[in-house]
């Protein structure tokens, strides 16, 4: 929040939860990113959530795509290497930044069609 309040951040992207993940610590990051949806909510930053799913289409062309092919398919466009144990995590928040620059007309990358049609599943609202 801080690093919001200090950089005057106009609005952020946070991910959508994966609901049928069989991750164990489901319901711990569903805690964290309530809180954190609250935090904003309450500092009055605007939020867009996008689901993971369209997250996935957006740097693959398929919402169904794993996490390494994810980072895989950026790395292949961008030649940014996503590396160390919480490289797909930052590849993931790229991503999140990457589709609100495109949503704005703002992004460098020349994103295909089908990759931006993932814009089109989410809400947007928090950019009004």
């Amino acid at each position: 929040m801080n690093i919001c309040e200090g950089q005057r951040i106009q609005v952020v992207a946070v991910e959508g939860y994966a609901y049928m993940s069989r991750n164990s610590q489901a319901h711990s990051i569903g805690e964290l990113g309530g809180v954190v949806r609250v935090a904003l909510h309450e500092r009055r930053i605007p939020f867009i959530e996008i689901p993971p799913t369209c997250r996935a289409k957006f740097a693959t062309g398929k919402g169904n795509a794993g996490k390494s092919e994810v980072v895989s398919a950026i790395s292949a466009m961008t030649g940014i290497v996503w590396g160390g144990g919480d490289g797909d995590d930052r590849c993931d928040a790229w991503i999140l930044e990457q589709m609100t620059l495109a949503k704005l007309g703002l992004s460098q990358y020349a994103w295909t069609a089908q990759q931006l049609s993932a814009l089109e599943k989410v809400d947007w609202t928090g950019l009004s």
